[in-house]
């Protein structure tokens, strides 16, 4: 054989050892669904208003695959419709509005007929939000399915506010609660309500001041300040079915503040005692008054309703320069002073559950206030 023979008979045998190993790629299944992605991952939608999602059938090499059959569940508080017009193909067939009309999901423009791309790698679905909450839709896409998470926002918190304001310190207190199922308080912001209560000195009116919280987050205590009215607005609430999101959303809440009558009192003699206990563990109280003493102390009494330091600050509606004491009473003991130049003054008491203690206001110079407020907050 010479060698030309022998080279043909040498390539010939390669090229049949090549053929029976076949394709490598084979056992992948190239053009078989084995997964459905979505775009976007997470869906988050308002109560109400519509978001689209954009599904696609995968293969083991990520390329897209046609999708042939079709199937969708939304989860509570969800609606899911698919759009059959996202993408469409023109039908030349269709030359009349009746014969587009006469074909299922198409659209007539007018001059031609639109319908359902046959057989598409991508669709689209248009997701509803119905009810606030966290939710699914699962999507199946030639026997492959998707779970993807849905959470629906609320628009608007439902409160609802105390009918009957309690007396406290002169001005009233109102109770706000929301459903504890599904919102909470946020604990760690302090002032929940508009007109947010600011530094008198700052030049900001005087609106509601934040007193306290139920331990549960369920309900927020303000007290609107001295002849205050407006509508409040809440602010840091918690949507509890997803950790962290807080929300700033309006109600349409009036509140009108009566004028205060509280002026605690101007001697040295028994002091006018704070209506209703002081807060509980973890809770804070507020109380406005209208200063009438006349360059002079104004004493006030209250009950200590936790174990521990408490902080005691005071805050006033002119430039003076004011000063406080909290001390044991009837026994008077010095506990803690607050001789600064700020406004708002403040200082922390180690107190005890069930004893009285006395607040000391001292008008030092500069303009006398016309209303001011102390809060308490207890460990």
């Amino acid at each position: 054989m010479n060698r030309t023979v022998r080279c043909l008979a040498l390539f010939a045998m390669g090229v049949g050892a090549w053929a029976c190993k076949g394709d490598p790629q084979s056992s992948l299944d190239r053009g078989t669904t084995q997964a459905v992605v979505s775009d976007p991952q997470t869906i988050f939608v308002a109560n109400g208003a519509t978001v689209e999602v954009l599904v696609e059938a995968r293969d083991n090499l990520n390329q897209a695959t046609e999708i042939t059959s079709v199937s969708a569940a939304a989860g509570a508080g969800v609606a899911a419709v698919r759009d059959f017009q996202y993408q469409p193909v023109f039908d030349a067939n269709a030359t009349t509005e009746e014969a587009c009309n006469g074909i299922e999901h198409s659209e007539w423009t007018g001059a031609g007929c639109l319908v359902p791309r046959p057989n598409p790698t991508r669709i689209r679905y248009e997701v509803s939000g119905t009810a606030a909450g966290v939710s699914s839709l699962n999507v199946t896409l030639n026997g492959v399915s998707l779970d993807i998470p849905v959470t629906v926002t609320p628009l608007t918190v439902p409160i609802t506010t105390s009918a009957a304001p309690a007396a406290l310190g002169g001005a009233s207190i109102v109770t706000i609660t929301t459903d504890p199922a599904t919102y909470a308080f946020d604990v760690n912001v302090p002032v929940h309500v508009d007109p947010d209560y600011g530094s008198f000195t700052g030049g900001n009116p005087l609106g509601y001041l934040n007193v306290g919280f139920a331990a549960d987050g369920s309900n927020v205590q303000v007290v609107p300040a001295p002849g205050a009215s407006g509508t409040m607005n809440i602010h840091g609430v918690l949507f509890l079915p997803v950790a962290g999101l807080s929300l700033t959303l309006p109600t349409a809440t009036n509140v009108d503040g009566p004028a205060s009558t509280f002026s605690g009192n101007c001697s040295s003699g028994t002091p006018q005692a704070l209506a209703g206990p002081g807060p509980a563990s973890g809770a804070t109280d507020g109380y406005y008054d209208g200063w009438r003493c006349g360059t002079g102390f104004q004493y006030f009494t209250f009950v200590a309703g936790a174990s521990g330091d408490h902080t005691i600050t005071f805050e006033w509606d002119s430039d003076a320069d004011m000063d406080m004491v909290i001390s044991e009473y009837p026994v008077i003991s010095t506990l803690c002073t607050a001789f600064t130049l700020s406004n708002p003054e403040s200082c922390t008491a180690t107190l005890t559950a069930g004893s009285t203690y006395r607040i000391r206001w001292d008008y030092y110079d500069g303009i006398e206030p016309t209303v001011g407020y102390t809060t308490i907050t207890a460990p």
